[in-house]
């Protein structure tokens, strides 16, 4: 999914929410961590790469696991960069954009934060 490939911009970007969409199920399911995203340079967000992310946490906001999926994200003080990163682009991206989520991205980001502060304190 390099975008400095000479593809159809709208084809990158059907791959990308097809991708997505995979990731979302597999972490979703829990047969991938959520800390697999962190290969994603969120510094460096074009539209094929917020499409793919949206995608990508859309399922497990909507889990029952949600904050099990998301506090897993927590555990290696490694990941302080990722969660951080991640928590930046659910209120960006996925709140602001679906207002109706904003309740689930609020809890995905506390169960992130809430285990790293309690990991971090033992």
């Amino acid at each position: 999914m390099d975008p400095n490939e000479s593809e159809d911009p709208s084809s990158l970007r059907r791959r990308a929410r097809h991708l997505g969409d995979l990731a979302s199920l597999l972490v979703a399911r829990g047969a991938l961590p959520l800390s697999a995203l962190k290969v994603v340079d969120l510094a460096r967000l074009d539209k094929p790469r917020v499409a793919f992310l949206r995608r990508a946490v859309a399922g497990p906001l909507a889990s029952k696991d949600r904050k099990k999926i998301f506090s897993a994200a927590s555990a290696s003080p490694a990941l302080s960069a990722f969660r951080d990163g991640m928590a930046l682009f659910l209120r960006h991206f996925v709140a602001k954009k679906d207002s109706a989520a904003a309740p689930a991205v609020e809890e995905a980001v506390e169960a992130m934060s809430a285990e790293g502060r309690s990991r971090n304190r033992l």
